[in-house]
């Protein structure tokens, strides 16, 4: 709980990531304009405003050339997009087809799963395609707690964010290994 403010963090780019990205209470400039276009037919599936905002400012602090994100997501594609323009947003509809789109890509720079099972059923494939750029977003990391700590003694996993249902890997080899427990974001 004290690293969701950033005190006793060490490492210099997992502080900036906290306060800058997680913690972040200004808007951004497109978040009017995304509110405005978001539909509001919520259904299970579909991460909520608040989410979808922490993926804006993921997407925006990363700045990633590809990201992979599960067709439901719907509105949180328009935001990963807006966050990174120059980014290509591909989606995926199941396990198959994902390993399909990383098959298709000689590096992944950002991965959005639903679920860990997806990462753990193809996780040496998407392992033969990270850089020092990647980072994998996994949402339900609660519902099977075993295969998020097994994610988590990776070696290539450098910064770890557990934010309860969220989790976030950097695998940038220049990093300091760490892992970070944070109780909410804005």
């Amino acid at each position: 709980m004290l690293n969701s403010r950033g005190y006793g963090v060490q490492s210099p780019y997992a502080y900036t990531f906290l306060l800058d990205v997680v913690r972040q209470e200004n808007p951004y400039y497109d978040y009017a304009r995304l509110h405005s276009e978001r539909t509001y037919t919520e259904s299970a599936v579909d991460n909520t405003e608040e989410v979808d905002k922490l993926l804006f400012r993921i997407s925006n602090f990363v700045q990633p050339d590809n990201i992979l994100v599960p067709e439901s997501w719907v509105m949180s594609r328009d935001y990963l997009s807006a966050g990174c323009r120059k980014s290509a947003v591909m989606s995926y509809a199941d396990k198959d087809d994902l390993c399909q789109l990383v098959e298709s890509q000689p590096i992944l720079d950002m991965v959005c799963m639903d679920h860990l099972q997806t990462a753990y059923h193809i996780k040496d494939r998407l392992l033969s395609r990270i850089s020092s750029k990647s980072i994998f977003i996994i949402k339900n990391i609660r519902q099977k707690p075993s295969l998020w700590q097994e994610l988590q003694t990776e070696d290539r996993a450098r910064q770890i964010f557990d934010l309860y249902n969220w989790g976030i890997v950097f695998f940038n080899p220049v990093l300091t290994r760490g892992k970070y427990f944070v109780n909410a974001f804005k």
